[in-house]
């Protein structure tokens, strides 16, 4: 008797079990996609996603050996149950047709199977994808009922999602706004003071459970990570060798001079693309880890290894000055900075295209808000925003790959599926905030 409201269940949405299992079959028939990223994190080295190295050597420590596929079929409950929950959520919120959440879904197993196999790359997207998706859903569970059982999800599904990749720092704005557009008068509240402070203080407490992880996992109390490599990756690659001057240390001066020596001799250099007709931006992007991880960050490794540096004083030693050195550098070269910077974000949306589409939707919300379907508009300009801020951070630290970037790609087919579905012609449940 238990079986049968299951039995019923399934009865009822046999078009998503026949899709799931297919994309269950595609998955497993694909295998496995491994990356340099995914055995450091199978190693639990240094700068990788504190949260999917512990998934993924949970079987290891289980059974002693390092399983790919069984984290497949793992990682595909994950995001079944987590694509699920999100269409219901947003299904229920906006009163979706069925015919238009089942379309959803079908959306969803597309992309995971012909744009971007978030399921089957052994990497902390795949939670970060999960964890983002589940965190929309609550964020509409908790605007429509404010309990404190919400956002008490939201603030650990949060937490758990900046241990699994720090870029989604930008979804603090977007939970912020859910929670003040839900209470306007938050400062006559304890439980609403508490509730912000707590988020905006989440990514310390991340940063802190690190520096506990690391602790624990190598022995080391060790405070770095690739952020100010990453950042200071884009004013070296336009910088000139006369801006050794802009540093005071010797030790700064030293540390710029033979990185830009090592970079010039490599011809990886803003100059070198203008001289050979290539746009910045592209060669930039082409040569991005070599610039980076090959130049900056491992070339500098192996000097103060040369000179008698532990593994994590290296680490400790090339943070300590990309960090210090990046805004002088970033202000003496602002101006071919921010090309790049603006070129790289324009490429993650595809060009001009894409910021034409983005500036259509954000022109809808507006005709969506004073044509009483605010509620919508509000989401919609909510991903919207959340994604643009995505494209910005990803922009200025790295260079905009898909693999970075797809997080959104649901985001215009489900704004059509709104359309398709009436709501922004005729929102009958359109309610003021």
């Amino acid at each position: 008797m238990t079986l049968n409201p299951l039995l019923k269940a399934l009865r009822q949405n046999v078009p998503l079990v026949v899709l799931y299992l297919i994309l269950c079959v595609v998955v497993v028939l694909k295998g496995p996609l491994y990356s340099p990223d995914s055995y450091a994190h199978f190693d639990m080295l240094i700068n990788r996603s504190v949260l999917y190295a512990i998934f993924l050597n949970i079987p290891n420590w289980l059974f002693g050996i390092k399983m790919g596929y069984p984290i497949l079929i793992v990682q595909w409950v994950i995001y079944l149950i987590s694509v699920t929950f999100f269409i219901r959520e947003v299904g229920a919120y906006f009163n979706l047709k069925k015919m238009s959440q089942v379309t959803l879904h079908f959306v969803f197993a597309y992309l995971a199977i012909f744009t971007y196999p978030v399921i089957n790359f052994i990497l902390s997207e795949s939670i970060a994808y999960a964890l983002l998706l589940v965190i929309i859903a609550v964020s509409l569970k908790y605007y429509k009922t404010p309990k404190v059982k919400y956002a008490g999800q939201l603030f650990l599904l949060f937490l758990l999602l900046l241990l699994t990749r720090v870029q989604f720092v930008v979804v603090l704005p977007f939970i912020c706004g859910v929670f003040l557009l839900r209470y306007k008068d938050v400062l006559k509240s304890y439980l609403s003071i508490l509730f912000i402070v707590g988020i905006l203080a989440t990514p310390l407490l991340a940063k802190h459970i690190e520096h506990v992880y690391y602790k624990i996992v190598l022995n080391e109390h060790i405070d770095y990570s690739m952020t100010y490599v990453h950042l200071i990756t884009a004013p070296f690659y336009v910088s000139e060798a006369a801006n050794v001057d802009l540093f005071k240390t010797q030790e700064e001066k030293k540390f710029f001079k033979r990185t830009k020596q090592w970079l010039d001799e490599k011809n990886l250099n803003i100059n070198y693309a203008y001289d050979n007709t290539i746009d910045e931006f592209n060669y930039y992007q082409e040569n991005f880890s070599k610039i980076c991880n090959a130049s900056i960050h491992e070339a500098n490794m192996e000097y103060y290894k040369g000179q008698g540096f532990s593994f994590f004083d290296q680490h400790r030693k090339v943070s300590a000055l990309t960090q210090s050195m990046f805004y002088p550098l970033l202000s003496k070269n602002l101006k071919n900075w921010l090309v790049i910077t603006f070129k790289g974000f324009k490429s993650g949306l595809h060009g001009s295209i894409g910021l034409l589409t983005m500036a259509l939707l954000m022109l809808g919300c507006v005709v969506l808000y004073y044509n009483q379907n605010k509620e919508i508009a509000w989401f919609v300009f909510g991903l919207i925003t959340l994604k643009l801020l995505l494209h910005v951070v990803i922009a200025i630290s790295v260079h905009s790959i898909h693999r970075y970037l797809f997080y959104f790609d649901w985001l215009l087919p489900l704004c059509l599926i709104l359309l398709m579905d009436g709501f922004l012609v005729n929102n009958t449940r359109a309610k003021k905030l």
